[in-house]
């Protein structure tokens, strides 16, 4: 049995034994000798708002669990969720799929969850907002809340009392989930759509804006507004009156437009525009088709009051919830979890089959020696800083051990 001496950074797996019971080690496991080495590995893997994997010059493996994109000159290989080919160092996989330990959402009996009368409106469940970062969450929340309440139980504008233990207890009682992502952006599709689905909520989406493709005929039959409409509204928006001390942010409330805000500043008024376009991909790159008649679409509309519109349609008309309610997910009977499942497997399979010293991909020139160096100075900078910031708080947590 050939021996792969392996480390997986604490942002995956925290200690020696999570790293054994981590599910993808565990299978590879059977065909290979894998050994816990946080010293001196072959192959690293590593989340990518991470940068611990830069201290190890070996085989270095990202799985992409934020909306960042992989740098493959310090990679050599990743999972991610951009739509792309890249030869044998890259293969796409929804989050949901690769950071959210899908084994627990086959114990989820949607069926009869179904059946459960849902009195409560709708819910939210977020940990972080983000240092307003996340400006069109929030204007979201506020829009949904004006209509009726919408409860939050995460730890960002928890208004309930309490953080939620179990987030399917926690839905269970409400019609609606609003799930919105931290930035949008095509293909960055993380659990927040599929756990709404599964604990019996109508999704109300927001993120990934590659939904909406390959499904523009049933986009524009679920879309209340004409694409004359829509021109209007924009037009308004973009002549709004605004005093000159003020900036408007004018563009598509993608993430990438929304400006990084100081806590202090008032200098920008955020607009409630929402990206309808759709993205530029090829075909042979879908593997899953979103049905869009089983959630409501936020980049379907215009803007928020658009969307709101919608759901108060959908709200007031019982047989409309039910028909949506009760859409599978998926088209076509994909099952997620068994093709994601043999397909990571397959890829992690094809590195550490390899040769060691043929498994490395980010090549070796003079000019990629010296981006890596200054990379791993930047790391080695950020760690010591960290660790003096976090000094004080790192030694009492010590004392109180002891």
């Amino acid at each position: 049995m050939k021996e792969i001496r392996l480390f997986i950074t604490e942002d995956i797996v925290g200690n020696e034994k999570e790293f054994y019971d981590f599910h993808y080690v565990k299978r590879l496991g059977e065909k290979y000798k894998i050994i816990y080495d946080p010293q001196n590995p072959q192959f690293v893997m590593c989340n990518c708002n991470g940068d611990a994997y830069l201290k190890y010059d070996c085989v270095r493996i990202i799985l992409s669990g934020e909306s960042l994109r992989v740098d493959f000159n310090l990679v050599d290989y990743a999972i991610g969720f951009d739509f792309m080919d890249f030869g044998d160092r890259y293969m796409r996989a929804p989050l949901f799929y690769t950071i959210f330990r899908p084994h627990i959402y086959r114990w989820v009996n949607r069926a009869e969850l179904l059946k459960k009368e849902r009195e409560k409106f709708c819910s939210i469940v977020v940990s972080n907002g983000g240092r307003h970062r996340i400006l069109f969450r929030t204007l979201a929340f506020h829009k949904l809340s004006e209509y009726k309440r919408v409860d939050s139980g995460g730890g960002w504008n928890n208004n309930i009392g309490r953080r939620v233990g179990s987030k399917m207890e926690f839905l269970r009682d409400y019609k609606f989930n609003l799930c919105f992502e931290n930035a949008s952006y095509p293909g960055y599709l993380s659990e927040k759509l599929y756990e709404a689905y599964i604990y019996g909520c109508v999704p109300i989406y927001w993120g990934d804006t590659s939904l909406r493709c390959n499904s523009s005929s049933q986009v524009m039959e679920s879309t209340s507004l004409s694409l004359e409409d829509s021109k209007i509204i924009e037009s308004s928006n973009m002549e709004s009156n605004l005093q000159d001390s003020k900036v408007i942010e004018s563009r598509t409330l993608d993430s990438k437009n929304i400006p990084f805000m100081q806590p202090q500043s008032d200098k920008v008024i955020p607009s409630e525009k929402i990206d309808m376009s759709i993205p530029k991909i090829s075909p042979h790159l879908f593997e899953y088709k979103i049905n869009p008649k089983a959630f409501i679409n936020a980049h379907n509309f215009p803007n928020l009051d658009s969307l709101l519109d919608e759901v108060k349609r959908i709200d007031n008309d019982k047989n409309a919830y039910l028909e949506m309610l009760h859409q599978d997910l998926f088209l076509d009977n994909f099952e997620p979890f068994s093709y994601y499942e043999e397909k990571i497997y397959n890829f992690l399979d094809s590195i550490f089959a390899q040769d060691y010293e043929y498994a490395f991909r980010r090549g070796n020139s003079a000019m990629l020696y010296i981006y890596n160096q200054k990379a791993q100075n930047s790391y080695k900078i950020s760690n010591f800083r960290n660790k003096i910031f976090h000094y004080p708080r790192n030694l009492i947590r010590d004392i109180r051990k002891k």
